[in-house]
């Protein structure tokens, strides 16, 4: 690297100092490439022609080459796994630029192959494109061997009418058969005009091999191969990247029936208008190391050339890696306006890197007084860093911010989590460069566009977490990035209780926020608490855990986990305790009966993993029957067959209080090393025994037991509880598709007005009124669900459509998945061989939508579909559909996008449809309010009126996303904005013009808003 060069750069970072800019990176000297040592055979009898490469799939036919494009197809090679082609940085700047000018565009799969072979009509093609020859002629039988249904006929065609093929001398061309090495160099000779050289130096095919390698030229620069060896994919697209930076000779005219020829700069010039330059990178639109302006869609670059800085357009991505560092960029100029870089390559030779996570750094020093150092586990050395410019969380700190935190600057360098990469430019073994990426984990309590706010570990406190509010208004210029389960996503659209990992620097002026969405559930067991070391067995897999989920870490709880992208548990779903001992687990007997090759007694089990498993008794049972005070032990297999064959057999279980039929065949089990059960303890009535270590479980139905006090029939039930739904009689339950196993939603169980309509009993007390599993009596699986059991109190997904998959099931029955938007973020839902699906109206008790039968109250619906009348959903559910459901068996469609488009534009009244209007105001039952828009105001509070009887201006969250459909007057067809609509979006509804929102508010909980949905008319 020159001097000026140098100075240049360091110039840039100094400045980069000064104004607090982002990104700064190593950078590398010029490639440098050893002669390319080629071998010949003896010469062919035969003269071929040419050949093709990455093209065509075997098999496939194409009436045309593909056309050429600007557009990049990738920013740099594609992987290639195993190939002796990776970490080949020739091979991988050849096919960037062969790429971005539609010269190689690979396999459907996106894959390229370098190791295959290529065959001679590929090879024709290739060099078409290679020569922008994209209009091709018609095929004219030239060869003997090529049909006009050939897939390349016409290219072939095209290629011998430009003299780039002359065939294999006796009349054949032999299409399919792989190109050799001097069949490569033959066809891109003669596409390069140089064939009169060739020939001059003793012609097919050492003549042409000498030509593809000379100066001019240089075809066959890193890209080695014998004459008449077939040659590799990668070995091609080197060649033609060699070709394409080769001296093109254009003709001129002809002189006595002789070519003239004009030099016209490299061929990529002469036919794409592509220049190949070398400088270094100093600013894309995420990151930089100038005090430039980069725009999105734009980078700077500083020539080797002038040393200057230019912005050319770019589309590429992930350019941020060579930033301040040597690249070779290939661009196109743009008619007076930005130029275009189609491609960038990287040449690391001269630069030295280091990477480390942060788990391997020991220690971190010096950074305050510039003599930084870091200790790396497993290596003796410590890593010199004097000096160090230091870029942290994709931001430099500049002078003045390192001032300002003095000595504390080393710790801000020994992140919790993340990792660091040490940039040395000159190999003079001290690192130049230090970045730092640095995470911290908050589980979100609420998000707007400018803040997030939630909990984070709170350092001085271990096990206690502490609020922490990121403002990220638009008083400075941001960079952020959100994405969810993979998809990008608003910030507006994080929910409570996300675990987001979070990277960010100093100012907040660059935010990083990731959330992975994973979850699973089980209980905690082999709990270690330390500071950023804290570990726990979980379904017998080893978690750590994040500081900020450390105080609620109970060993053996049944609870839902969320991990972080670290995979670290960061947020656990609140549980009760449990009374289970260790290695102990909850089951259900599902059956009992002898082996079949007489080796014992099996017991049928559905597990508290939802996994049906079977166990035979071990020779000593620990044994607490469902009448006994106490356990008593079985001491012999004989005693255990006895008593636990006696007890199936009759169903001789605890049974529930409304039912003597229904069977409480709970137990608490543990099994030995050889998978026996050695221990199990049948559900006890909990009135009656008061032992904790008995399975004690209140047989009393609680089935309409309404709340009192946050208690139902004296118990408190919380979120995250294990729940067992089960089936009522014994015949279903040796079914284990009648079994579903998770976490209690306490919405569906605590109901303040005549209480759930479940059936259900609670037990394994903590505190004595605080179970740890709850029990749910639920029909066959083969039943239809019934859309009445639906609690109309809880707070029920909802959903708007947006479109609908049809698949089976694991037992060939048809089942739908749903796929829509709710407050904004992407939700689904999969039915059941069971589903019912009914519209709601205002039939119920006072022209409402709750209706009112004995006590028992449930939506007022028609059902109009089930899953097993053989009609298909999707003739009845559509995009723009709003939906309410619980689980995958029980749906109630609220509104039907097209009965909203016939009520509001055409002012029909529709049978079995909702009306406009406020139903079930400010009652324990859910409440509707639907009507158009009136106004909207966001004040100190979100505020929206809609036109509805007996119902005010609604209060709501403003951080919550209102989701939107559309319809056009016009035609009345709904479909999904997926931006959905905040406060200030919303459009009051003009009768005049028809057009403007209506919407749909959701309360319950006495009239908690749930969310609004809104249906848009537009001309």
């Amino acid at each position: 690297m020159g001097n000026k060069m140098k100075k240049l750069i360091c110039a840039l970072l100094a400045s980069a100092m000064l104004v607090g800019s982002v990104g700064v990176v190593g950078f590398a000297d010029e490639d440098t490439n050893a002669e390319t040592v080629v071998t010949t055979s003896a010469e062919a009898t035969e003269k071929p022609a040419d050949a093709e490469a990455t093209e065509a799939p075997a098999g496939a036919e194409a009436t045309e080459a593909p056309a050429v494009t600007e557009a990049p197809v990738a920013t740099v090679a594609p992987t290639t796994s195993g190939s002796s082609y990776d970490n080949d940085s020739y091979y991988d700047k050849a096919l960037s630029l062969c790429s971005a000018l539609g010269i190689i565009t690979g396999y459907e799969d996106g894959s390229v192959k370098p190791d295959s072979k290529v065959t001679r009509a590929e090879m024709a093609s290739i060099v078409l494109r290679m020569l922008d020859l994209t209009s091709t002629s018609t095929y004219q039988n030239g060869f003997t061997d090529v049909t006009s249904s050939h897939w390349a006929a016409d290219q072939i065609q095209t290629a011998l009418e430009a003299n780039i093929i002359s065939g294999m001398g006796d009349g054949t061309f032999v299409p399919d058969g792989e190109v050799t090495y001097a069949q490569v160099c033959v066809m891109l000779v003669n596409a390069m005009n140089y064939q009169d050289d060739a020939e001059y130096y003793g012609g097919y095919p050492n003549g042409y091999i000498k030509v593809a390698g000379m100066s001019d030229l240089e075809i066959t620069k890193n890209a080695p191969g014998a004459a008449d060896v077939a040659s590799d994919r990668g070995v091609v697209i080197k060649m033609v990247y060699n070709a394409l930076l080769g001296q093109y000779k254009e003709i001129n005219g002809y002189e006595n029936g002789a070519p003239t020829y004009k030099a016209n700069g490299t061929l990529a010039k002469a036919k794409f208008d592509v220049i190949d330059k070398k400088g270094v990178l100093t600013a894309t639109s995420k990151t930089s190391v100038s005090s430039t302006d980069v725009q999105d869609g734009q980078i700077e670059i500083v020539s080797d050339e002038d040393d200057e800085a230019k912005l050319f357009d770019c589309d590429l991505t992930g350019l941020e890696d060579y930033l301040a560092q040597k690249i070779t960029y290939y661009y196109k100029e743009n008619s007076g306006l930005t130029p275009k870089v189609l491609a960038v390559t990287y040449d690391a030779s001269k630069t030295t890197t280091f990477k480390a996570d942060a788990d391997d750094i020991q220690t971190v020093e010096g950074f305050d007084t510039d003599e930084g150092k870091f200790k790396i586990d497993g290596v003796s050395k410590k890593k010199n860093c004097a000096g160090a410019s230091i870029v942290y969380n994709g931001k430099i700190i500049s002078k003045s911010q390192l001032a300002e935190l003095g000595e504390s600057i080393n710790d801000l360098l020994l992140p919790e989590k993340g990792n660091i990469r040490l940039v040395d430019s000159d190999k003079d073994d001290v690192f130049d460069v230090v970045f730092v990426d640095s995470y911290e984990t908050m589980v979100v309590s609420s998000a707007t566009d400018e803040r997030i706010v939630g909990k984070v570990a709170d350092d001085d406190n271990f096990g206690d977490t502490k609020a922490l509010t990121i403002k990220l208004d638009d008083s400075e210029d941001r960079t952020i990035s959100v994405t969810k389960a993979g998809n990008e996503i608003r910030l507006r659209n994080l929910k409570k209780n996300d675990v987001a990992t979070i990277r960010r620097s100093l100012d907040d002026t660059v935010v990083d926020v990731v959330v992975t969405g994973e979850s699973f559930t089980g209980s905690a067991s082999g709990i270690s608490k330390k500071v950023d070391k804290s570990y726990a067995t979980i379904n017998g897999t080893k978690y750590d855990v994040a500081n900020v989920a450390v105080g609620d870490l109970v060993s053996g709880t049944q609870s839902t986990f969320y991990t972080d992208m670290f995979g670290r548990i960061a947020y656990i779903e609140s549980a009760g305790g449990s009374v289970l001992q260790s290695g102990e687990k909850y089951g259900w007997i599902m059956n009992g009966y002898d082996a079949e090759d007489g080796s014992g007694y099996i017991i049928e089990m559905m597990t508290q993993d939802g996994k049906s498993a079977e166990y035979k008794l071990g020779s000593s049972v620990d044994y607490w029957a469902p009448t006994a005070t106490a356990a008593t032990t079985l001491s012999s297999k004989e005693e255990a067959k006895s008593t636990i064959s006696a007890l199936v057999s009759a169903n001789s279980f605890m049974k529930l209080s409304s039912d003597a039929n229904v069977a409480i065949r709970l137990v608490k089990y543990k099994v030995n090393s050889s998978g026996n059960i050695t221990r199990l303890y049948c559900a006890v009535n909990a009135k009656t025994v008061s032992d904790d270590k008995a399975l004690r479980i209140n047989p009393t139905n609680l089935k309409s037991t309404a709340v009192v006090s946050g208690l139902v029939g004296g118990y408190k039930i919380g979120d995250g509880i294990v729940e067992m739904s089960v089936p009522k009689t014994a015949a279903d339950m040796k079914n284990a598709d009648n079994y579903k196993v998770g976490t209690v939603n306490s919405g569906s169980y605590v109901v303040r007005e005549n209480g759930s309509s479940r059936d259900f009993v609670v037990g394994q007390f903590e505190n004595t009124n605080v179970p740890t599993i709850l029990i749910n009596f639920t029909s066959s699986a083969d039943a239809l669900a019934a859309v009445k059991d639906i609690d109309t109190a809880a707070n029920n997904p909802t959903m708007v459509v947006n479109e609908i998959e049809t698949g089976v099931d694991d037992d060939d029955n048809t089942v739908y998945t749903i796929n829509g938007y709710f407050n904004g973020a992407e939700v689904s839902l999969t039915t059941t061989k069971n589903a019912v699906l009914g519209k709601l109206n205002n039939k119920g008790k006072n022209n409402g939508i709750i209706a009112d039968q004995g006590g028992s109250k449930f939506y007022s619906t028609t059902d109009i579909w089930n899953a097993q009348s053989g009609a298909k959903l999707t003739d009845y559910l559509s995009e723009g559909d709003y939906i309410l459901y619980d689980g995958g068996d029980r749906i109630v469609l609220v509104l039907d996008a097209d009965d909203v488009y016939k009520q509001v534009y055409e002012g029909k009244t529709v049978a079995d449809a909702l009306p406009f209007g406020a139903y079930n105001q400010f009652i324990a039952r859910n409440m509707m309010v639907y009507g158009a828009v009136l106004s909207s105001d966001l004040d100190d509070e979100a505020k929206v009126e809609i036109d509805a009887s007996a119902l005010n201006t609604l209060q709501f969250d403003s951080s919550k996303l209102m989701d939107t459909i559309e319809i056009n007057i016009k035609t009345g067809k709904a479909s999904i904005d997926t931006d959905g609509s905040e406060i200030s979006d919303l459009e009051p509804y003009d009768s005049e013009t028809k057009t403007g929102d209506y919407a749909i508010a959701r309360f319950c909980d006495k009239g908690a808003l749930q969310e609004i949905v809104i249906y848009r008319f537009v001309n």
